[in-house]
């Protein structure tokens, strides 16, 4: 990177290293400093000409301070000009040399400026003292996080205001804060700080003069003292404080009795006030004499409060724990139905009902149960499927769900199948094949966690209480390790309970990809195949088609292809699609389930091109779009097919019509891109590329797409790459990371540049790691590291790496890698092999006019050739 010193000395000398303010006699400690020649730097070349300058020997590290200097000096110029986005560009990069508070004060600042909250957050992370930032900045992030329900932010930017104050001033700025914290801590689950914030708030508000709050100022808090006070309740209840428990009960009724006087009501309406605060007044009771052991009483207060209409968060969770303490869980239902006959419309009520018929349908229903208990799984499993017929009407997404989850665990083909054509019938719910596996395996899991939470829960205090019983003689010291760990456990059950029932628990890729090898959902998919079968025999036998419920047989089909697919059956995979295609042909389209086949379409178009059949996917995509002209979605995966296929004629015309449609569309603009990439007009691309970025670049609203210029600086790189341009390549690569530092691409990337060029190998080979890291197991990443490991030498390290790369990625410069490195470790045969490997797919490439480097190919026939002939 060049200097400009003179420059930098006008803007701010204070800032600069000595080795800017002197001459150079002595300023190197010792070390020549020189301008890329023998001679070394004069004072008049320091000071009035441009020179990079370079530290020998141990002096990296100020090389990277002066560096890191310089640009935080060019970002405070940017910053006064008003072009905060080059102004965030100079900062970021400074932190890719050196971490400063200062630097990172800078970009908080700006990403609030900004309203870029997620970025600012990031970069708040790093600071070391978060109070630097100031109140004003603090409390705009802790603004921002509460909207977006991210407590556990709200509490540390409130934690740092609060640092930033004195102790001994602003007591009602200190109860404000406190007060806000309380609620962050409860809401992030972290009750122990809560605990602490709340009783700061709740001393301040009985002894406010002596906290230096006046009378007026006191006001301004009686809004929020209900609330106070109902969280400190539930703390307290929470962690087993029970006498504080009831005293804050105590004064949470004397509050209420005190605000209705207040109001000046008429006796009705106090009392109708009166008569919706007394359930949750018993349920709090039948809470603190729960924690009193005292599990009778909490049972009938309990009941009380059901019978007057309380709703817990977590429907009848507390009912469960007092139940299974009596050791009465058998009760569950007769006392849910009691209370169902005088709470007749509560959906949360019918729902625990149908959850225990269907417990009970999948507990009893077993080939080897009794004759009675056969019958009462088969009356269990009706009622069950019953009451989710009718929830569907009042919640279709959810209870569809469930009852496809209950059908799946019974076997029960027909009425998943009920609930899987009401979902796609509905114009409400939309759906794709790949999102309803997802929340079908969310239902189960949660059920599954929720069931287990509850059989740990039943061990531990079964355990717990043999414990008691065998060391009662114990010293107090024993006694109060086994108060914590009880408290623990407590808070891990309330944790476990605290999922929402109101919706599908999130799951990750592996999550699906263990639930779909469980030998339930295998033994039922087979099922489903099997009915799916007969009913296409049977229609063929009758020599018509299907005709039951025909409109929604391309549903069925793309839902079992995916299925298929996730379990990797290929072929029954691509049989479904078929009769998806065929099915969909039939279909008569309507308004009401035209997104819903988009979206089902869409992932059968997925497999086609995934199991790489692009002469099916072109048909396919063909025939969708003659049925739903002028659909976006459809026309971009079309093009894709068509360059897979060589097609690039056919592409670039279909790319024309949806550039001439909506030219600003970057989804098409880079769609073009690649099409020119793939076809080897480099020079093409780049201008295409380079023109957009020119427009688009120098953008600084707030609203500005900065992941979209991201995206284009990362396209361009590679193109400037092939054309061997790589300082263009390696500038552009570090504008993304400057912007996204954690970009994984861009890092393995610029890694990828350095390990080709064999320089910065550390720094190459940290961003490698961390590439890795965000993405574990990526073939191509692996690829990068295994060529870092054979540029360092590391010849058996590299060959690992390269050979689990190439078991993920058949690619012709990964196999041309192997041949480096087996010929570096004198594996002549496994070299020749790797290379002919690497020159047939990169002569394949090339018949197919698909985008490929020329110089690779060129490497590889070279060592064969000198190979061939050693």
């Amino acid at each position: 990177m060049r200097i400009h010193l003179q420059n930098a000395l006008n803007i701010c000398s204070a800032f600069l290293c000595p080795i800017f303010l002197c001459g150079t006699d002595g300023v190197c400690a010792g070390q020549e400093l020189k301008t890329g020649g023998d001679a070394p730097v004069t004072e008049n070349a320091a000071f009035y000409g441009d020179f990079q300058p370079v530290l020998k020997g141990p002096g990296q590290l100020e090389q990277d301070m002066l560096t890191a200097e310089y640009l935080f000096l060019q970002g405070r110029v940017f910053e006064a000009e008003k072009r905060e986005r080059q102004a965030i560009q100079c900062y970021e990069r400074a932190c890719q040399y050196v971490s400063s508070d200062a630097v990172l004060i800078s970009l908080v600042s700006l990403a609030v400026k900004q309203k870029r909250y997620e970025e600012a957050f990031r970069y708040f992370d790093k600071i070391s003292d978060p109070s630097l930032l100031g109140i004003p900045v603090l409390d705009r992030l802790a603004t921002c996080a509460a909207r977006l329900d991210k407590n556990e932010r709200v509490a540390q930017t409130y934690r740092a205001i609060l640092d930033s104050i004195p102790v001994n001033e602003a007591g009602p700025m200190r109860m404000l804060i406190h007060d806000r914290l309380g609620w962050a801590e409860y809401q992030a689950g972290e009750l122990d700080r809560a605990l602490t914030s709340l009783r700061a708030v709740h001393m301040m508000l009985k002894e406010p003069q002596r906290f230096g709050i006046r009378e007026e100022e006191q006001v301004l808090f009686e809004h929020s003292r209900e609330i106070n006070l109902l969280l400190l309740l539930d703390i307290c209840i929470a962690k087993e404080l029970a006498d504080e428990a009831e005293e804050i009960l105590s004064e949470l009724t004397q509050w209420f009795e005190k605000k209705l006087a207040a109001e000046e009501l008429s006796e009705e309406e106090a009392q109708a006030q009166r008569r919706e605060w007394e359930p949750q007044c018993l349920f709090e009771s039948a809470r603190i004499a729960y924690v009193r052991k005292d599990a009778e009483r909490a049972l009938k207060l309990m009941l009380d409060a059901y019978e007057a209409g309380y709703e817990e968060e977590v429907p009848y969770s507390l009912l469960d724990a007092v139940l299974q303490t009596l050791g009465r869980e058998e009760e569950t239902l007769e006392i849910l139905e009691k209370i169902l006959k005088k709470q007749p419309n509560r959906t949360a009520l019918k729902a625990r009902i149908a959850q225990e018929y269907a417990r009970i349908a999948a507990d009893s229903g077993t080939g080897t149960s009794k004759t009675g208990k056969k019958a009462a799984a088969k009356d269990a499993k009706e009622r069950a499927f019953a009451l989710y017929r009718e929830l569907c009407g009042q919640n279709l997404e959810r209870y569809a769900l469930d009852q496809m989850a209950l059908a799946l665990k019974l076997g029960e083909v027909g009425h998943f199948e009920e609930a899987f054509q009401k979902l796609m019938k509905s114009s409400e719910a939309v759906f794709g094949p790949e999102l309803l596996l997802e929340d079908l395996c969310g239902v189960i899991l949660e059920e599954k966690e929720r069931a287990s939470a509850k059989t740990e829960k039943k061990e531990s205090t079964e355990s717990e209480s043999t414990e008691s019983e065998s060391t009662e003689s114990e010293n107090a010291e024993s006694e109060n390790a086994e108060s914590e760990n009880a408290e623990s456990e407590n808070a891990e059950s309330e944790n476990a309970e605290s999922v929402d029932p109101a919706a599908p628990a999130s799951v990750s890729e592996d999550d699906v990809k263990s639930f779909l090898q469980e030998e339930a959902f295998t033994a039922f998919a087979e099922q489903l195949f099997a009915a799916s079968k007969k009913a296409e025999d049977r229609a063929e036998a009758e020599g018509k088609n299907v005709r039951s419920s025909q409109e929604l047989q391309w549903a069925r089909y793309g839902f079992l292809a995916v299925t298929a697919h996730r379990m990797e059956r290929p072929e029954l995979a691509l049989e479904f699609c078929s009769q998806a295609m065929n099915a969909f042909k039939r279909t008569k389209l309507t308004n009401r389930n035209r997104e819903n086949i988009v979206q089902f379409m869409l992932d059968v178009g997925d497999i086609l091109a995934e199991e790489e059949k692009f002469e099916l996917a072109e048909e396919f995509y063909r025939t969708v779009q003659s049925r739903i002209p002028g659909e976006i979605r459809f026309s971009i995966a079309y093009c894709h097919v068509l360059m897979a296929l060589g097609r690039f004629a056919d592409a670039e015309k279909k790319i024309q019509i949806l550039l001439e449609r909506e030219p600003d569309n970057l989804e098409f603009i880079f769609l073009r891109a690649d099409q020119l990439q793939q076809t080897q007009k480099y020079e093409e691309a780049r201008t295409l590329l380079r023109d957009l970025l020119k427009e688009l670049q120098d953008d600084y609203s707030a609203e500005f797409n900065r992941r979209a210029v991201s995206m284009i600086r990362n396209m361009t790189a590679v193109i400037e790459e092939r054309l061997g341009n790589m300082d263009a390549a390696e500038e552009l690569m570090r504008s993304v990371l400057d912007e996204f530092p954690d970009d994984a691409s861009a890092m393995n990337s610029l890694a990828y540049f350095w390990a080709c060029e064999d320089r910065r190998l550390d720094r190459a080979l940290q961003y490698s790691r961390e590439s890795l890291k965000a993405e574990p197991g990526n073939p191509m990443y692996l690829d990068t590291l295994g060529w870092i490991y054979y540029r360092l030498g590391e010849f058996e390290l590299a060959y690992e790496t390269l050979k689990e790369a190439a078991e993920g990625l058949e690619d012709p410069v990964v196999f041309s890698h192997l041949g480096d490195t087996a010929l570096a470790l004198k594996q002549k045969d496994e070299a020749i092999r790797y290379f002919k490997k690497a020159q047939e797919q990169f002569k394949e490439a090339q018949q197919k006019n698909q985008d490929m480097d020329p110089r690779d190919l060129e490497h590889v026939e070279s060592q064969l050739k000198i190979l061939k002939n050693s």
